[in-house]
């Protein structure tokens, strides 16, 4: 593809809000056409909203060196400048770009913003005389504020009391119905608190509902009772987020160079900590949970969704970058993939939750459990409500990319991921399954080239080796310098491939028949007379064909273009063939007989799986071997 092109499909996927499959587009754009400072800027904004702040200083900085007169590279260096929370430069960058277009409306609504956070955060060139005063202040302040709210849930006289009753009424279920020890709470307002197991189906059923219906968050919020730090979390106000925390840090930086606040400094570092930690809501959440409640219950007027994913995820970013803990737990045992990562999961919390599992990553000690597999106090993972939903985008991140265990069981011993996901019900979340199952046991993706072992980019296609089409390359040089320690791996494959060859029966038809697709609304004609290969391919050559039944005992067996159709009743030995294949792959539900004859026809309904052929001296043949599930939609 040009660099056109590929710009072209960076920008339809920045559109589409693919933030990641924009920036590889983009990448790939440079790498055609590396002095493009359009490029530049394109992945310096498409860096920006996936949060790599210091990825997208780097390339505005380039785009504005390659073109000064590109004014949307000064906007974009200015954006970039203002999410490393360098005010002076930013506001700088807009007056350039301002310099060549005076009415440009984006770079003067951004001035305007930089200048009022910077007005917010503003607190260098402290006086050392000030220091201990700065420190006192804040720890004076949280005190005060620590005192104003209490124990978490105990001193109900500073609630309203329509929000008295509710916490009132939350406390007394989580203690009576939801098998939660509040005294364990209590004492814990900065941490997990009581994580032990419901002994019955009623008390975890009890706990779900309280998480369902999100308790009083609400009402804390419009009571005004969450602290600073994690209202403006609730809100995804990042000016705010972040002056709190600079106030923080300033005050350390300033107190360090006083040789007896050594003491203040542990003091002003444990109130940081609270403020990152403390539970709040009946809900018990930390800052960090309350950034994705936000996302979902608050608009506000003038921010877009892109602006409010972008501004929520920077907090996300400063808060696990002080400290906060990734795998915090509410009053539920829910995590932060529970919360980003289930059936009402958005852009925004998507975004979030792969915030914090790549912390997470960052500080698991071997022989940790994976925070997508962390289960809540009733036993589910995130996986267990996406799958009904049938949120197959959620599921792929889940399973293919985080490496998510699908064989998680609910402490009701009701059901595992792998066994919500019927192949009957959800074909292609079975298909994502058995993917899943590939990159765990491998510890490669599918999308990986076998010569340079580097992940193949958004868009990219792989190409498989001609022969035995199991080893996938990037490019022919790739393919020429593995073919030495391909070869006999290539070989035995292609030996086992021939040995499982099934020949297909085709009579010829005086006139066409035509088949409609019901996924696409395509109309393919069946060929008549002697049988000629797919369009594009070789005599001889392998492509793919997909093999589906539809009940009532019949099958059908098609390539892509749908130029090759078979049609396959249960009478035909190919038929039963085929099924037994599908089913030896995993392809069938577990519940299903293992011995044939005979399935039922609802039993025999929307199996799927592809096969390798080739068309050769007018003769189609199966490879058996070759079958698979494929995350594909023809």
């Amino acid at each position: 593809m040009s660099a056109d092109e590929l710009k072209a499909a960076g920008n339809a996927a920045l559109g589409a809000k693919d933030f990641k499959a924009a920036a590889e587009l983009y990448t790939q754009a440079l790498a055609v056409n590396p002095e493009s400072a359009v490029l530049y800027s394109n992945r310096a904004a498409a860096y920006s909203l996936l949060g790599k702040v210091k990825k997208a200083l780097a390339d505005a900085r380039r785009s504005v060196a390659l073109d000064p007169t590109y004014v949307k590279g000064h906007s974009r260096h200015a954006r970039a400048l203002f999410d490393a929370q360098e005010f002076g430069e930013a506001l700088a960058a807009c007056d350039a770009g301002l310099a060549l277009e005076a009415s440009n409306e984006t770079l003067r609504a951004l001035r305007r913003q930089i200048a009022k956070t910077q007005a917010k955060t503003e607190t260098t060139g402290l006086p050392i005389a000030k220091a201990r005063e700065i420190g006192e202040e804040l720890l004076r302040n949280w005190s005060e504020r620590d005192a104003k709210n209490g124990k978490e849930g105990q001193n109900n006289a500073i609630y309203s009391e329509r929000l008295a009753a509710q916490v009132a009424f939350f406390r007394n279920r989580l203690q009576h119905e939801g098998a939660t020890d509040m005294s364990i709470n209590d004492a814990d307002p900065y941490g997990d608190g009581d994580q032990s197991l419901p002994r019955t189906m009623a008390q975890r059923g009890a706990l779900r509902e309280i998480w369902c219906n999100s308790a009083d968050v609400n009402s804390w919020m419009t009571e005004g009772k969450y602290t600073s730090l994690s209202m403006a979390c609730y809100l995804g106000d990042r000016a705010e987020a972040l002056a709190i925390l600079r106030r923080f840090k300033d005050g350390v930086e300033a107190l360090q160079s006083i040789d007896s606040s050594t003491d203040l400094i542990r003091m002003l570092e444990v109130a940081k900590s609270r403020k990152l930690e403390v539970r709040e809501s009946s809900l018990r959440l930390p800052p960090i949970l309350l950034l994705f409640c936000g996302s979902r219950s608050v608009r506000r007027r003038g921010v877009s969704t892109d602006e409010d994913t972008a501004e929520r995820l920077a907090i996300m970013h400063a808060l696990l970058a002080e400290g906060a803990r990734p795998g915090a737990r509410d009053v539920t045992g829910k995590t932060a993939v529970h919360y980003g990562m289930g059936s009402m999961a958005t852009t925004t919390t998507i975004a979030l939750s792969e915030a914090v599992i790549e912390a997470h990553e960052a500080q698991r000690a071997e022989g940790e459990q994976r925070l997508v597999d962390v289960q809540d106090r009733m036993g589910t993972v995130a996986l267990h409500e996406c799958i009904p939903s049938n949120r197959q985008d959620v599921v792929k991140l889940l399973l293919v990319t985080h490496r998510a265990s699908p064989d998680v069981r609910e402490y009701d011993g009701n059901f595992t991921p792998r066994q919500i996901a019927n192949p009957f019900l959800f074909p292609r979340m079975a298909a994502l399954m058995s993917r899943g199952d590939t990159v765990r046991t491998t510890g490669k993706g599918v999308a990986r080239c076998a010569g340079c072992e580097q992940e193949a980019s958004a868009g990219k296609v792989l190409r498989a080796c001609s022969a035995c089409h199991s080893s996938k390359y990037c490019s022919s040089n790739c393919i020429k310098r593995h073919w030495p320690t391909h070869k006999p791996a290539c070989k035995a494959r292609v030996a086992v491939l021939e040995a499982s060859a099934l020949q297909l029966t085709h009579n010829p038809r005086p006139e066409t028949t035509s088949i409609t697709s019901h996924q696409t609304g395509r109309v393919s004609v069946m060929q008549t007379g002697r049988l000629k290969p797919p369009a594009g391919r070789e005599e001889g050559a392998l492509f793919s064909l997909k093999f589906q039944t539809f009940g009532g005992g019949n099958a059908v067996l098609y390539n892509e273009t749908r130029d090759l159709v078979f049609e396959v009743s249960e009478r035909d030995p190919c038929f039963v063939t085929l099924v037994a294949r599908a089913r030896q792959c995993g392809l069938v539900t577990e519940h299903l007989p293992l011995a044939w004859p005979p399935l039922t026809h609802s039993q025999l309904e929307n199996i799927k799986a592809f096969f390798l052929a080739r068309v050769k001296d007018g003769k189609c043949t199966v490879l058996l071997a070759s079958a698979e599930v494929r995350d594909a939609k023809w």
